[in-house]
């Protein structure tokens, strides 16, 4: 809940034609779902995602579902913190299709491939969302890939080689 303000800005930037997720046009034929995790059960926190989106224009255009999972369905309450809870979080996205961890973090269907995003991460330019599909097709045709991101870049981050959760795992 302490980062929600964080995710709450970034969103209602993607509704500037700048930031727009994707060029409607476009649409490449693919699925892209939008998940929220939410570290506990928090009612204001889920009211104030699903109003930030609820009629925003991006949604229709660049989403078939977006959605706000609880986090607790994946994360044990004492595990529900900085650290282990975020890993949980992090791989409940990979469990089993067909297991109750996995149906909890997904409605129906696995995705191929995941943007995982922590709230600090924003978009620098008009359908960034479009420009990492296509991104990751080329990958994938050419030379198939596990994840794909950059390591830390921010001052003082020499020495510093991990990738920090944001990036794209297929």
């Amino acid at each position: 809940p302490k980062q929600v303000a964080l995710v709450l800005a970034n969103v209602r930037t993607w509704s500037y034609w700048q930031f727009f997720p994707c060029e409607p046009s476009k649409r490449h034929g693919v699925h892209y779902d939008l998940v929220f995790y939410v570290s506990r059960e928090h009612a204001p926190t889920r009211v104030a995602l699903e109003a930030a989106f609820a009629n925003a224009t991006w949604r229709e255009h660049c989403f078939n579902d977006v959605r706000v999972v609880d986090a607790s369905a994946v994360v044990a309450e004492r595990a529900d913190r900085y650290g282990p809870g975020t890993l949980a979080m992090f791989y409940s996205m990979f469990a089993e299709p067909g297991t109750a961890t996995h149906a909890r973090a997904f409605a129906a269907r696995a995705p191929d491939y995941m943007l995982w995003c922590e709230p600090d991460l924003v978009p620098l330019r008009r359908a960034w969302l479009d420009a990492l599909y296509e991104r990751h097709v080329a990958l994938a045709s050419g030379a198939p890939f596990w994840v794909a991101g950059s390591i830390p870049r921010y001052p003082d981050s020499r020495g510093d080689y991990h990738l920090n959760g944001n990036a794209l795992y297929a």
